[in-house]
């Protein structure tokens, strides 16, 4: 377990009152993937707020994804809620609401303290406009900070790489015709994993996925990206395909597939934020992304998809 390191960036109880107007806190939480979503969410608030805090204390929990957003992408800079100060006392200020504030949030959401995601990739304009508030939620939706897509690129500029080997196959990558195939197993296989996730990304999807690009690009090849690089192996025969651990092995942070991903020129993703992110910074401006076109079993996720991209 990786606890969130000490910045100078931090919040603290005795800072609240000097602060005046509003404040908000988004909590992080999940995998790489997701707190990228959350960053973009965060990065979008400090736009018209005073002060945004990020809350990531949910990372010095045993048994969770670790926290790698800023060693991955040092262009992120976070406002931090020290000790969850601002959380609590949020939270603490929801749960004494009297009976008018109560009606007030319920008929004027500008006023909710309290924010939880509705739905997961479902845009919702309105939570953007509080005064203060704590949003809770993985908010994976460009839509929310569509405007400012170009700062959000920006911020995440991947971290150098000193692996030679590992920057020669980005470069060539890059100046191939290659179509990055994400396939996640791993978690995905547990009994709640398949609840959620299960039945959606079938060898069928990724078959006709090829098919599709194949089609358009010929002479294409297939990198597959994978968790589970034997069960591809297995799964796949197709011509002028390679499965990346072949090439750099093992042994490499797991951000480093995120990094080959966004290098290759068009992308089959995955039901998976980390997939998601692999496309979604492509250098490729004309790439062509296939998605799933159900992200969540019993789940809409109408706007995950980014505009332009083939659902199949």
């Amino acid at each position: 377990m990786k606890k969130i390191k000490d910045s100078s960036n931090k919040m603290g109880k005795n800072n609240f009152g000097k602060l005046g107007g509003k404040i908000k806190v988004v909590s992080f939480s999940g995998g790489l993937g997701n707190q990228m979503f959350e960053y973009a969410f965060y990065k979008k608030h400090t736009k018209d707020t005073k002060v945004v805090l990020a809350d990531c204390s949910h990372y010095n929990k045993e048994k969770v994804m670790p926290y790698v957003l800023e060693d991955v992408f040092p262009n992120v800079k976070l406002l931090y809620d020290n000790e969850s100060v601002m959380t609590q006392m949020l939270l603490e200020k929801y749960k004494k609401r009297n009976i008018i504030q109560k009606i007030m949030q319920r008929v004027v959401p500008f006023f909710r303290i309290l924010e939880w995601e509705k739905a997961d990739g479902v845009y919702d304009s309105h939570c953007m406009k509080r005064w203060e508030c704590l949003y809770k939620g993985y908010w994976q939706c460009e839509k929310y900070w569509s405007d400012i897509a170009d700062e959000i690129q920006e911020d995440f500029t991947f971290a150098p790489i000193s692996d030679k080997k590992i920057n020669q196959f980005a470069e060539d990558l890059l100046i191939n015709e290659t179509v990055s195939v994400h396939v996640r197993r791993g978690d995905y296989l547990s009994k709640e994993g398949q609840k959620l996730f299960g039945n959606i990304c079938t060898i069928d999807y990724y078959n006709k996925a090829i098919h599709y690009i194949k089609n358009i690009y010929p002479k294409c090849k297939f990198v597959f990206f994978s968790d589970d690089p034997e069960w591809v192996k297995q799964n796949f025969h197709i011509s002028n395909m390679m499965v990346v651990t072949n090439v750099i092995g093992m042994d490499y942070p797991d951000w480093y597939d995120m990094y080959l991903m966004a290098s290759c020129k068009h992308h089959i993703i995955a039901n998976s934020s980390f997939s998601w992110w692999g496309a979604y910074l492509g250098h490729n401006i004309s790439k062509t992304v296939i998605a799933p076109s159900k992200w969540m079993n019993g789940k809409s996720n109408q706007d995950i998809w980014v505009d332009g991209w083939i659902r199949l």
